[in-house]
C-alpha cells in the first residue's frame, strides 16, 4: 500500500468510526465534524512538526514520524538533503583545485564574475595595482579603474588584451582578458615596462641615427653634384 492509499485508509477510518459512534449516539453530523477537525488538527501538528525539522537542519536523528504520506516526504528531504551535501563537497574540492591553479599562475590575475565583479585577487596583483584583497573583492573592477579602454574591452565576448598605466603611473601594464567558463573571465597582467623603455630606446636612436646621418650624406651629395658639373 503506498502513502496515498494509506492517507486515504486513515480518513476514511476516522469518518467510519465517527458514523458508528454517531449510530451508536444519534449525534451523527456533530461526531462527525468533531472527527474531522480531530484529523486535520493532527496533520497540521504533523505539518509543523515537519516544518521545525527541515528548519533545524533536516537531521536523520531528528526525524519525526507520522507515517505515511509523512514518512515520504521526510525521505524525500533526506535524499535532497544527502544530494546538497554532496554537491557542497564537491564544490569545495572544485574550489580548493581552482584557488590551487590560480595561486600557480606566474602572473598577477584577478578572476571576475558575469558581472565584471571581482571575486579572487592574487597577492602579485593587489600588489602592482595597489589593490586590497579582502576589501576590494565584490567591487566591479571599472568602479576601480575608470578606463574607457578597459569598459570596452570587458564588454567584448573574446579574449582580448590592451595596454595601460599602473595607479603609480611609473610602469606600463598589459592586461590580458580572457574567458574561463560562461560566467568567469580571468585578468592576466604582465609589467611591460621594460619593452616600452627598450621600444623608446630603439626609436630614439633610429631618430638621431638618421639626423647625423643626414648631415653627410648632405655634403657628400654636395660634392657628387659639383663633380657632375
Amino acid at each position: 500500500m503506498d502513502s496515498r492509499s494509506s492517507e486515504k485508509t486513515k480518513l476514511i477510518a476516522v469518518v467510519l468510526i465517527a458514523l458508528f459512534f454517531g449510530f451508536l449516539t444519534g449525534y451523527y453530523l456533530e461526531l462527525l465534524l468533531i472527527a474531522l477537525a480531530g484529523y486535520i488538527l493532527w496533520s497540521l501538528d504533523l505539518l509543523f512538526n515537519f516544518e521545525r525539522w527541515i528548519e533545524r537542519g533536516a537531521n536523520v536523528d531528528e526525524a519525526p514520524s507520522g507515517g505515511g504520506i509523512w514518512d515520504r516526504l521526510i525521505g524525500h528531504a533526506l535524499k535532497i538533503r544527502k544530494s546538497l551535501k554532496l554537491e557542497r563537497e564537491r564544490n569545495t574540492k572544485l574550489k580548493v583545485r581552482f584557488n590551487e591553479v590560480l595561486r600557480s599562475f606566474p602572473f598577477p590575475t584577478i578572476v571576475l564574475n558575469g558581472r565584471n565583479e571581482i571575486q579572487w585577487i592574487n597577492k602579485r596583483a593587489a600588489k602592482i595595482l595597489s589593490l586590497q584583497r579582502k576589501k576590494d573583492v565584490g567591487i566591479p573592477i571599472q568602479n576601480i579603474f575608470r578606463y574607457e579602454e578597459l569598459s570596452r574591452k570587458l564588454r567584448s565576448p573574446e579574449a582580448t588584451e590592451f595596454e595601460l598605466k599602473s595607479p603609480n603611473g611609473d610602469d606600463t601594464l598589459m592586461m590580458t582578458i580572457s574567458k574561463l567558463t560562461r560566467n568567469v573571465r580571468i585578468i592576466s597582467i604582465r609589467n611591460i615596462s621594460e619593452r616600452v623603455r627598450l621600444d623608446a630606446s630603439r626609436k630614439k636612436f633610429i631618430s638621431n641615427a638618421s639626423h647625423e646621418m643626414r648631415t653627410p650624406l648632405t655634403i657628400i651629395n654636395g660634392y657628387l653634384e659639383m663633380l657632375k658639373q
